[in-house]
């Protein structure tokens, strides 16, 4: 099975359809409980050869739920007290910019630098999650069973082009790890919620640096927010509309596929191939409504901009590939569609924040 059911999983538990940010609730809850089940049995057929029994899994989820629940604090840890230290400061260069006013000097510095320690230590924080589920599933298996999940690893490995740090003393946990993750609950909201609004402040800020040279009045921005909140509502339904009934009408043997691979049967004939159906059938259509989507919010755009903030949108879009080390060749329609999606569609947080940019005086 390819890996796009997990992207269609991530779609939904993220409630993000790119490059719109999808609506939440748009797909029924069993639709996505469905895709869980498809995701689910892929990994469950990656660890069937270790032949696990009941007692067995009992114990592995068990140590993998108390892992998790520590492994998710700590990580928490690595973030909120750097972003609470900054809090006023980011809540002043929002408040700041969304006025006009330039980003001060040291702000982005002191970001980057939050940025890669929070990076660095949930890093380590990785190494030690693998590590300690390793050592304590070891206790767990058979001899035979660990030889065979350590060779099972290396190569899936292989094939994936990957390389697995630690060798083989870590290959086995490795795919175990990820193969009953998708069955443990951890703790939610480890973060606290102003921390995250923290973060949001931050991407808002980003965001406003590619908004602010284009000098947009109020009334263009809540024309904007409207056209974007529109666009958003048509390409979800499209999107639904595209993965709901398939996956509906497969319910009763992905259920029952499911519930025979838990029970160690293996997975059928043609499974795999009705699923990918799904997959591509979902992905090319997604892909036109992507298409489509931005074809008709930049040429909307173009309507409310004057040519002047058109031309400084293609400008400005030419120069932000050159800031990553990449270069973009094309015309200034595609440097124009280029802004419009980096700017307007792909970014969650934008209705927000263009309803909070249209109450700002005018630039």
């Amino acid at each position: 099975m390819s890996r796009k059911i997990i992207a269609l999983v991530a779609i939904l538990l993220l409630g993000v359809s790119m490059p719109l940010k999808a609506q939440q609730d748009v797909v029924p809850k069993e639709v996505t409980a469905l895709l869980n089940d498809i995701a689910e049995i892929d990994n469950l057929r990656t660890i069937a050869p270790l032949k696990i029994s009941a007692e067995q899994k009992t114990k592995i989820t068990e140590l993998l739920s108390t892992l998790l629940e520590s492994y998710n604090k700590r990580t928490a840890k690595g973030i909120v007290p750097a972003i609470q230290e900054l809090a006023q400061e980011i809540k002043r260069v929002r408040a700041s910019v969304l006025a006009g006013k330039a980003i001060p000097a040291g702000f982005d510095e002191k970001v980057r630098q939050m940025e890669a320690d929070f990076i660095e230590k949930r890093e380590k924080e990785n190494n030690l999650l693998l590590r300690g589920f390793t050592d304590g599933v070891k206790p767990l298996l058979t001899k035979d069973q660990i030889a065979t999940g350590t060779k099972l690893a290396r190569s899936i490995a292989t094939r994936n082009g990957s390389d697995l740090k630690g060798g083989d003393e870590l290959a086995m946990g490795y795919l175990l790890l990820f193969g009953y993750a998708t069955q443990v609950k951890t703790q939610q909201n480890v973060v606290p919620k102003e921390v995250t609004a923290l973060v949001t402040d931050i991407s808002d800020i980003d965001k406003m640096r590619v908004l602010s040279p284009i000098k947009i009045t109020s009334d263009q921005y809540a024309s904007i927010a409207k056209l974007i909140s529109d666009s958003f509502k048509v390409y979800n339904q499209k999107v639904t509309e595209a993965l709901v009934p398939p996956i509906q009408a497969y319910a009763k043997e992905i259920r029952q596929v499911k519930a025979d691979v838990i029970a160690g049967k293996p997975v059928p004939d043609g499974f795999d191939k009705k699923v990918k159906e799904i997959e591509d059938s979902f992905f090319d259509k997604r892909a036109t409504e992507d298409s489509s989507t931005l074809k008709s919010v930049s040429d909307e755009l173009r309507k409310i901009f004057t040519q002047a903030q058109v031309d400084a949108a293609i400008e400005l879009a030419k120069t932000l590939p050159a800031k990553t080390g990449k270069k973009l060749k094309g015309t200034d329609d595609q440097f124009f569609n280029f802004y419009v999606k980096g700017t307007f569609l792909e970014y969650p947080g934008i209705i927000t924040l263009l309803n909070n940019l249209k109450n700002q005086p005018a630039p």
